[in-house]
């Protein structure tokens, strides 16, 4: 059982209940119980219960312990002919966007204003609770200060969201963020696929340096460059690491 909690104005403590029992998905809230069969709902009643606990995630309801902080996104050094890499790692586009750290409960307080964070607010419900987006307000082709000016002009047509990682108190190494990622992104545009303004960024593997040569010079030619996601230091996953770190390397 999966059960979400939120406190009222009034200080009164509020739950939201979400199980699977005997085939059936039941869902209590104030001890009213709400019961979802497949055979009587449907092949969509999966969906049914995941918008079900994405519209109680958006109304404030959170797991126990949930905290929020602030965060900064991680940052790669500059790779060289010498950057220590062990294969295989991850390589991603280097985009010119703008920067951001999302959380919902963030998300009411410093980017109520952005366009389309409502989808992106729905979303991050499909991640592991606890979690922020590492993401970008991008548009094709466009420096971040000329984003910057589409943002403040209210034009909105050629700008999505590209989500390149996320930040977890549980551990998860690169590879797995990014499954989680792709797996999240498959069930979310099945509930809503009339929602269009939210990407994973594309990320491929490279088992050597030349893999990594060949991806850099197709990417180069309409992007900053790429990102190197290393998977492994001496066997050991790395983490989402916050701030400078080693983990990643920027080869532009």
């Amino acid at each position: 059982m999966i059960t979400l909690y939120k406190i009222n104005i009034f200080g009164d403590i509020k739950s939201v209940a979400f199980s699977y029992e005997n085939g059936d998905f039941k869902i209590i809230e104030d001890n009213v119980e709400d019961t979802y069969n497949p055979s009587i709902d449907g092949d969509n009643y999966e969906s049914i219960i995941r918008k079900l606990y994405t519209e109680k995630f958006l109304e404030g309801y959170i797991y126990p312990g949930n905290t929020i902080e602030h965060i900064d996104p991680m940052k790669g050094e500059k790779y060289t002919d010498s950057s220590s890499i062990q294969y295989p790692v991850l390589v991603q586009p280097k985009l010119n966007c703008i920067k951001i750290m999302y959380n919902y409960s963030m998300g009411n307080l410093s980017f109520q204003d952005y366009p389309f964070i409502d989808e992106l607010s729905i979303f991050i419900s499909y991640i592991p609770y606890n979690c922020i987006l590492d993401t970008g307000i991008y548009a094709n082709n466009i420096e971040s200060s000329a984003v910057k000016i589409l943002l403040n002009k209210n034009k909105y047509n050629t700008i999505k969201y590209i989500i390149f990682d996320f930040y977890s108190k549980n551990q998860f190494s690169c590879d797995e963020r990014l499954t989680i990622l792709k797996d999240a992104y498959n069930l979310y545009k099945l509930d809503y696929p009339d929602y269009n303004n939210i990407e994973i960024i594309e990320s491929y593997t490279a088992s050597n340096i030349d893999e990594i040569n060949t991806f850099h010079d197709a990417c180069i030619k309409e992007y900053k460059g790429i990102v190197i996601k290393k998977i492994y230091k001496k066997n050991t996953k790395f983490y989402y690491k916050p701030g400078k770190t080693a983990a990643m390397l920027n080869y532009c």
